[in-house]
C-alpha cells in the first residue's frame, strides 16, 4: 500500500498549554506534520503565504488581528482550508466563532482541553478526523461581498421535474453534519418570515456549540429559531433544532419527541431517526433535505420519504464541503432534486405559492 500523503499543518494558538495539547494529538498521526505555529493573526497570514500549509488550525481569540479577521484575510489573499478550534465557555464566544464560517472557514471544532480531562479523547479523535477530511477540500479565493442573504425570487425555477409530486409542504425536515452551519445559514436565510410550515433540523454538532450556532443563525434568518422541547406542537414559520445528544422525532399526533435512544449511524441526534418518524407516523405533504456531511446518516430514510411521496432535496456536490450523506442519498435514488442551498430555499418558497399544483394524498409513490 502506498504511504499516505503528508498533511502539513499551521497552528495559530496563543495558549502554550493548548498548543502543547494539540501537538500531542497531532503526533499520534504519522501522516501529519506541524510546519509552523504562531500566536497572532498577522503572523498567521505571513506564514500561510510562506509555508503553504495544507490546513490551518485557527484559534478565534488572538492578540491583534483575531481569528475571524485572519481567516477572512487568508481566504481573500492566499486561500487554504481553515478549521476554527474554539473554546465552548459561553454562547457569545461560540456565536463569535461561527462568524469565521462566513469568512470561509470550513468547520468549527471544540478545543481538546488538557490530556486526561473529560472529553479529551473524543475531541482529539474528532479533530484528527476533520484534519484528514478537510485537508482534501479544494477552497477558492473569497472576495468581499454583502453578507445579507438575497431575498427569494418568485419566478418559476428550472429545477422542476415533470411527474414528481407537487404540493405545499406542511412540514420541512432537514439533516446536516460537517459544513452544515454555513449551508443552513444560506437555506434558512432564503426563507421569508411568512413561510407557512414548521422546519425541524438535525445538525450534528459538538457539545456546547448548539446555542451559539442558533444565535448566529438568528442574525440572518427571518424565522424564529428554537431548540426543540419535548411534547411541543411545532408552529408554522418557526425552526426547531434537535438538542445536543437527543434524537428529535415527530409522533403520530404531530408533536415533537426527544429521546436518548441508541446512536444511529454513529450519531445522536440522527437525521435518519427524524426522517423515519415521518414515514412511520404516515405524515403527508413533507419536504425533506439532506445537506453536507460525511457518512450515511439520513440517506436510506430520505429514500423512504421519497417513496412515501415526500419532496426530497440533497445539496449539490459542488456547493458542499463534504458530500458523503447527500451523495449516498443520491446513489440510493432518494433525491427528488439536487440543488445548492439557495436554490433549495427558492424551491421551498415556490412550492408554497398559491399557484402551486396541489397533489392529492392518494398514497402513490414517486418514481425512484
Amino acid at each position: 500500500m502506498a504511504p499516505s500523503r503528508m498533511i502539513n499543518l499551521l497552528i495559530v494558538e496563543d495558549s502554550s498549554v493548548m498548543l502543547e495539547a494539540m501537538r500531542q494529538i497531532i503526533a499520534r498521526e504519522p501522516a501529519m506534520a506541524i510546519v509552523g505555529t504562531c500566536t497572532t493573526g498577522e503572523a498567521a497570514l505571513e506564514m500561510v503565504r510562506r509555508l503553504s500549509p495544507d490546513l490551518v488550525l485557527m484559534d478565534i481569540h488572538l492578540p491583534g488581528m483575531d481569528g475571524f479577521a485572519a481567516t477572512k484575510q487568508i481566504m481573500e489573499q492566499c486561500p487554504r482550508p481553515v478549521v476554527i478550534v474554539s473554546a465552548t465557555w459561553d454562547e457569545s464566544e461560540v456565536s463569535f466563532s461561527f462568524r469565521a464560517l462566513e469568512a470561509g472557514a470550513l468547520h468549527l471544532c471544540a478545543k481538546p482541553l488538557n490530556p486526561g480531562s473529560r472529553g479529551f479523547e473524543d475531541a482529539a479523535r474528532h479533530l484528527l478526523q476533520m484534519i484528514r477530511l478537510l485537508s482534501e477540500v479544494h477552497v477558492v479565493r473569497r472576495y468581499p461581498a454583502r453578507s445579507e442573504p438575497r431575498p427569494p425570487t418568485a419566478q418559476a425555477p428550472a429545477w422542476r421535474t415533470p411527474g414528481e409530486p407537487e404540493f405545499a409542504p406542511r412540514l420541512v425536515a432537514i439533516g446536516a453534519s460537517t459544513g452544515g452551519p454555513s449551508a443552513l445559514r444560506t437555506l434558512l436565510g432564503g426563507l421569508p418570515a411568512s413561510f407557512p410550515a414548521p422546519i425541524l433540523v438535525v445538525q450534528h454538532i459538538a457539545e456546547g456549540f448548539l446555542r451559539g450556532m442558533v444565535e448566529w443563525l438568528s442574525g440572518t434568518c427571518s424565522l424564529p429559531i428554537d431548540i426543540a422541547v419535548h411534547g411541543e406542537l411545532p408552529r408554522a414559520g418557526r425552526v426547531y433544532f434537535a438538542p445536543t445528544d437527543y434524537h428529535l422525532t415527530l409522533d403520530s399526533r404531530g408533536r415533537l419527541r426527544l429521546d436518548q435512544g441508541p446512536l444511529e449511524s454513529g450519531v445522536r441526534p440522527a437525521a435518519g431517526r427524524l426522517f423515519q418518524s415521518l414515514v412511520d407516523g404516515r405524515h403527508s405533504r413533507i419536504a425533506a433535505a439532506l445537506l453536507t456531511g460525511m457518512g450515511r446518516d439520513g440517506a436510506v430514510e430520505l429514500k423512504r420519504l421519497r417513496v412515501a411521496r415526500a419532496i426530497t432535496f440533497t445539496k449539490s456536490p459542488e456547493s458542499g464541503v463534504v458530500n458523503g450523506m447527500p451523495g449516498e442519498a443520491v446513489r440510493l435514488g432518494g433525491a427528488t432534486y439536487v440543488l445548492p442551498p439557495d436554490s433549495i430555499a427558492r424551491a421551498l418558497v415556490d412550492f408554497t405559492q398559491p399557484s402551486v399544483i396541489r397533489d392529492t394524498d392518494d398514497g402513490a409513490t414517486a418514481t425512484p
